[in-house]
């Protein structure tokens, strides 16, 4: 599909919306089955999010172990709602499987996640040498103690310190645009996931073409699709500081709460960007 042929970003914004908003019923309950095994792995990790931030012995190993899991389950039941979104089809079990879809969405993810590794790292590296620059000359121009690992004093000097107008302004400027790049980074590659499932092989990189002259309504979309997961997971972290079994169900409530929906607004997200976008022109079969 040509640039000039796609829905203007509003149209796009607005038409994702009203899909977000149909899917919802059609598979609102099989999103709650599927998200049972996606919950566990989320109020895992809320509770060791609270022992690391308390404990001296950081277990951040089990963390990233949670994390890898939390994935490994979500997989089978994104590939499942997609599956429903763009064939029109879940089949038996929920439309759990654990084939060719999922082994590619699996490829996909690890892919996507080396990618943003290394280039959101090293941007975000880059950004971290500028704001020390700015730093380290702050300091040098107020006559500030030396920075020395050996000192409690100036081992751990506190950024921006001793920034003048003129440094909180570049610094702000380095800092919103990194941010920008992040967002389009991460919009330019959040059809993947739609595009692998839609044409049945690992299309990591095609999202790229399918985003281009639209990465700002993309942003927006799937902004909207995980602001209320996210809530809800705020919510989950407040809830993991308490004790108590009153408080542990509560937790499972909302991460529940909060899998099931991430995972019907972005598939259902995915599903109509894609469409929008010329994925494949390919109206589902009714199911």
């Amino acid at each position: 599909m040509r640039n000039q042929d796609r829905p203007s970003s509003i149209t796009l914004v607005m038409i994702s919306l009203r899909d977000m908003g149909r899917f919802l019923p059609k598979a609102g309950l099989q999103a709650a089955i599927l998200s049972l095994p996606l919950a566990a792995a989320l109020s895992w990790l809320a509770l060791l999010a609270t022992q690391i931030a308390g404990d001296e012995s950081k277990p951040f190993g089990t963390y990233i172990l949670v994390i890898v899991a939390a994935i490994l389950v979500a997989i089978p039941a994104q590939s499942a709602l997609l599956r429903r979104a763009l064939r029109g089809r879940s089949g038996p079990l929920l439309g759990l499987e654990l084939g060719g879809d999922e082994v590619r969405l699996a490829i996909v993810a690890l892919l996507i996640g080396i990618l943003g590794f290394t280039v959101l790292g090293a941007a975000g590296l880059g950004l971290v040498a500028i704001l020390a620059a700015l730093d380290l000359a702050a300091r040098s121009r107020a006559g500030a103690p030396a920075i020395d690992s050996e000192s409690p004093e100036t081992a751990l000097p506190v950024l921006g310190e001793y920034f003048g107008n003129g440094d909180w302004g570049v610094a702000v400027a380095v800092i919103a645009l990194f941010t920008v790049f992040a967002i389009w980074f991460c919009a330019r590659l959040s059809l993947a996931y739609a595009a692998t499932i839609a044409r049945q092989k690992v299309q990591a990189l095609s999202s790229f073409s399918l985003t281009r002259g639209r990465w700002i309504a993309t942003a927006l979309v799937m902004a909207l699709a995980l602001l209320p997961g996210l809530g809800l997971r705020y919510l989950a972290l407040e809830l993991a500081r308490g004790e108590g079994a009153a408080s542990l169900g509560i937790l499972f409530a909302l991460e529940w709460l909060a899998a099931a929906v991430t995972l019907l607004l972005t598939c259902a997200a995915g599903m109509s960007l894609y469409r929008q976008l010329g994925g494949d022109d390919q109206e589902p079969v009714p199911s």
